[in-house]
């Protein structure tokens, strides 16, 4: 006789992590295995959002389904903005997002209110996407205050960020524009709720300033992840000791693709926030240098 098991519900059948379930004798029910596979989602490009959208419309109450069950979301920036949109119209519960759709001047005035509808904690952005002007051309936007430098340079303080209702309420901000901090702090210290940040690092622009200042008045932050290429990753612990930086909050790594952490979290994995927690934990508990390792990291 033939065992009869819950059939595979209609879902996204493209590299999503069904490893768990292969063995007949522990398949699980109908509802978990749709909360696991539809928990974190990765759409890639038009194409994976054009059949992820196509699944989701199959269900007589996709609305409410996509709302309830798609906790995490990554759109990545192959995802052209009128997708996005239709994407982000649905996951309306969804707490957190990376955001990386391609720089349009239509896409802050699209994509703003329905941020603005989810109950987001956690986001990875591009900054020139979301912002209208977000200073990235070395200026750090207008009405900012400069702030000296032991060095001679000056640190622009623009509050844009800290005065705008989504960025307010994040506790994690991942900011992918590889000129975040170069002349400015993005106001990033006023923020109210944030407890981590990380940006990319190639270590070209001045940003030792900038980061003394978040580290020094960002009242909540426990974590700030530098993510840097092979190259920079050797040389990151003397430029940064150079610059005054030295803090067991900040944790240097290894960078190779925005979309990595998500694809690792997709898998069952632990996140670059888990990890850089990790580090931050074993730090204080040991004693150890502001960046020292632990072996296994």
């Amino acid at each position: 006789m033939h065992q009869r098991h819950a059939p595979v519900p209609p879902g996204p059948a493209f590299r999503f992590p069904l490893h768990p379930f292969l063995d007949p004798h522990i398949i699980p029910s109908h509802h978990r295995l749709e909360t696991h596979l539809y928990s974190t989602i990765v759409l890639r490009h038009a194409g994976h959002t054009a059949r992820f959208l196509a699944c989701l419309h199959q269900r007589t109450q996709y609305r409410a389904f996509a709302a309830s069950r798609i906790a995490s979301l990554c759109i990545s920036q192959r995802v052209p903005l009128s997708l996005a949109q239709h994407v982000l119209s649905l996951c309306t519960g969804t707490s957190n997002v990376a955001l990386w759709v391609a720089p349009n001047t239509d896409a802050p005035k699209v994509l703003e209110p329905l941020l603005d509808k989810m109950p987001l904690r956690r986001m990875s952005v591009n900054l020139s996407t979301l912002l209208v002007h977000p200073g990235a051309s070395g200026g750090g936007g207008e009405g900012g205050t400069a702030v000296g430098d032991e060095g001679g340079a000056e640190v622009k303080r623009p509050y844009g960020l800290a005065t705008h209702p989504l960025f307010a309420r994040l506790s994690h901000l991942d900011i992918v524009n590889h000129w975040a901090l170069w002349t400015s702090t993005l106001g990033l210290e006023r923020l109210p709720n944030l407890t981590h940040v990380s940006f990319r690092f190639w270590a070209r622009g001045n940003v030792g300033a900038a980061l003394r200042l978040l580290l020094g008045e960002c009242e909540r932050l426990e974590v700030l992840v530098l993510l840097s290429d092979k190259v920079v990753v050797p040389m990151a612990q003397k430029y940064l000791e150079s610059e005054g930086v030295c803090d067991p909050r900040v944790v240097v790594m290894l960078y190779t693709s925005d979309a990595e952490s998500w694809e690792e979290l997709q898998r069952g994995g632990m996140g670059a926030w888990e990890k850089a927690e990790r580090i931050v934990r074993w730090r204080r508990r040991t004693g150890a240098g502001p960046y020292t390792l632990p072996e296994d990291a």
